[in-house]
């Protein structure tokens, strides 16, 4: 009697008219790893994620990936020949089932692919199969092409889930619960290009930037969180300032009575906290923070702004979203290079220079 996890053989028509027996011991047993970067995986737009497979014989791997998206490339290496398709969700269902012939939407057999594809707007399913008699060592990428390179990058370090390969940007991705910011400013020369009238001219910022993710009535919310110094390098003062911007849906405007701190909700779409003036001595050296926290019980959730000076930490603001349990999941600092946000923001994170202004872009 075959073990309940075992399917029957079915064949897989490939494109090309001809059809491949998969063995009578498929099941979803594939082994993967991923590098330490990897930690976490999302929903995938078609072209995203890397994967380390350890396949063992009459097994296979399965991966979820949505469209549509970016003309996606799909490579593979291995050291043994393994089958590769790119399955429906019908047809998915189907080769866990053991059912008719499946119909693939794309397929390959050999050990070295370097394909592109395109799929239309749904779910679908890239599966690596091991239908031979040893263990196959697999490297799939879902590599997402990018039309043009991005613009209007910030000035300093970036992290967008991103990493240059010969086969295209490798999206990545992960969590965390802080983020810190390391400057150490030895001199300063600023040309205004704008004037703002509540900034001093010729000032400038250094900013700490990550997106906040929570997950509230099973709805995935984003939140783009500034910590912020501005710097006025004219009379040797500098002020702290907090944003805290929706990125999750148009329709989603943020309560007042929702989200507080030391600050305010500004018509409703951001959070906004501005300290005071004060003093500061060049060589400049200053850490800026933003930590996720969880209060007593778990809950609410909170941002946690600040930054240090001369071994002094100064707590900036505290934003803590009122939400109680179990409504919520998270909080959690993400970067993630397979999806933007809702609102078509990069899911990233920054620490930059820009200018003084108030957009929450990191220019002006």
């Amino acid at each position: 009697m075959l073990d309940p996890l075992t399917l029957l053989a079915i064949l897989v028509a490939l494109p090309n008219g001809t059809t491949y027996q998969v063995s009578p011991l498929i099941n979803n047993y594939g082994i993967y790893t991923y590098p330490i970067n990897y930690a976490v995986i999302y929903n995938h737009v078609i072209g995203s994620g890397t994967y380390l497979m350890m396949i063992a014989p009459g097994t296979y791997y399965s991966v979820s990936a949505y469209g549509p998206g970016p003309m996606g490339g799909l490579y593979l290496t291995s050291n043994a020949d393994v089958l590769l398709l790119v399955l429906s969700s019908q047809g998915f269902s189907e080769l866990k089932s053991g059912g008719a012939t499946v119909k693939p939407l794309f397929a390959y057999y050999g050990q070295e692919l370097n394909a592109t594809i395109e799929l239309p707007s749904d779910e679908y399913y890239i599966v690596v199969i091991n239908n031979g008699s040893a263990m196959a060592r697999v490297m799939l990428v879902m590599a997402r092409n990018y039309s043009t390179p991005i613009t209007n990058a910030p000035i300093g370090i970036v992290d967008y889930g991103l990493m240059p390969s010969q086969v295209g940007y490798i999206p990545y991705s992960y969590i965390t619960n802080e983020f810190l910011g390391e400057a150490r400013i030895l001199s300063i020369g600023v040309q205004s290009l704008t004037n703002y009238f509540s900034m001093p001219p010729g000032s400038f910022s250094l900013q700490l930037n990550a997106v906040l993710e929570m997950v509230v009535n099973n709805q995935t919310q984003y939140y783009w969180v500034q910590n912020v110094l501005i710097i006025d390098p004219t009379y040797g003062l500098m002020a702290p300032l907090v944003n805290v911007w929706n990125m999750s849906s148009a329709e989603l405007f943020m309560d007042p009575l929702f989200i507080v701190g030391r600050g305010s909700v500004m018509n409703n779409e951001v959070y906004a906290y501005m300290g005071n003036w004060t003093p500061y001595e060049m060589p400049l050296a200053v850490n800026l923070t933003i930590i996720t926290n969880k209060t007593v019980n778990g809950f609410p959730p909170q941002v946690l702004i600040g930054y240090s000076m001369g071994g002094v930490n100064t707590l900036v603001d505290n934003v803590t979203f009122l939400v109680t349990p179990p409504s919520w999941g998270g909080p959690y600092l993400v970067v993630n290079g397979s999806e933007y946000s809702p609102l078509g923001y990069l899911i990233d994170a920054e620490f930059v220079i820009g200018g003084p202004g108030l957009r929450g872009d990191g220019e002006g």
